[in-house]
């Protein structure tokens, strides 16, 4: 059952990141659907050398939309043309939570006031919900497979979850 009301955007990180630990489940399960920009959906199709490409047009519960560039968010030279799309997406649209994981793009949400939570906020999200026993298992999943996550930060998603 999903958690949330909000219009939920993603940038490719959650994708990746839970698909090399094999929970790309975890998305749906939390957010019910996730919509994306094209140029999220073709880099993620691509694939890498440490994940599968998903085709993520075919996935029910993915909506893929058109790529936006809002200007100001284009300007920021830090950013990829992936981040942009899904930052200018969020912007434009009212009741977002966008699923950011790269230090960049979470900057540049929290300058532009936008709603955001990372990979490993929505596995909190799903320990929350009952989706999953147990979050430490898929966070260190995270960290094994090229997640970067302090131990500081881990300790403290933990504790909101009544996990040491």
């Amino acid at each position: 059952m999903p958690i949330s009301d909000a219009v939920v955007i993603a940038d490719a990180s959650p994708f990746v990141h839970l698909a090399r630990v094999g929970r790309l489940d975890l998305l749906p399960a939390v957010f019910g659907r996730v919509t994306v920009p094209l140029i999220i959906a073709t880099e993620v199709g691509r694939g890498g050398s440490l994940y599968p490409g998903i085709d993520l047009q075919t996935l029910a519960w993915v909506t893929v939309v058109p790529d936006r560039a809002d200007p100001d968010i284009a300007a920021d030279t830090s950013l990829h043309v992936g981040e942009i799309a899904a930052l200018s997406l969020a912007r434009a649209t009212p009741h977002h939570l966008l699923v950011i994981d790269d230090l960049s793009g979470r900057t540049a949400a929290q300058r532009l006031g936008l709603r955001f939570i990372g990979t490993a906020g929505a596995v909190i999200r799903a320990r929350k919900a009952g989706v999953i026993p147990a979050a430490a298992p898929i966070l260190d999943a995270l960290a094994a497979n090229g997640f970067r996550l302090s131990v500081d930060i881990r300790k403290a998603l933990l504790g909101v979850v009544g996990e040491s």
